[in-house]
């Protein structure tokens, strides 16, 4: 049987949280280039880290979920879920008993309605 120590543990959630924020940065690099020209890779990576969060606020955890999360910021702003203009997203955020997939989802599906000229790079599944 392998054990597990916690050190080793924090060691390892350290290396996949580096590793998701170089994937996001690529992404948002590659998806939002002007925005990542704007923010630079230090600002982008500060962003991706809030972002990751306020999403575990919002009981967000599934790192694509997670990354729907930031492209969200990315798109409209860090600040998107306290909007006036998205204040139709604070229901669907904050609903206690659905799953996070189906908040996110729901959001993606709303924005081609309620804001079709934001464009997001990535659909839920």
């Amino acid at each position: 049987m392998i054990t597990i120590r916690k050190r080793q543990m924090e060691a390892l959630s350290a290396y996949m949280l580096r590793r998701f924020e170089d994937r996001m940065t690529r992404h948002i690099a590659t998806a939002f280039p002007e925005k990542f020209q704007e923010f630079g890779e230090e600002g982008t990576r500060k962003l991706i880290l809030e972002g990751i969060a306020k999403a575990e606020g919002y009981g967000i955890q599934a790192e694509r979920n997670v990354a729907l999360f930031i492209d969200l910021m990315v798109a409209i702003g860090p600040d998107f879920d306290l909007n006036r203009e998205f204040s139709w997203m604070q229901p669907i955020l904050c609903h206690p008993e659905r799953h996070e997939n189906i908040r996110l989802n729901m959001i993606y599906s709303q924005m081609k309605q309620k804001a079709p000229h934001i464009k997001l790079p990535v659909t839920p599944r």
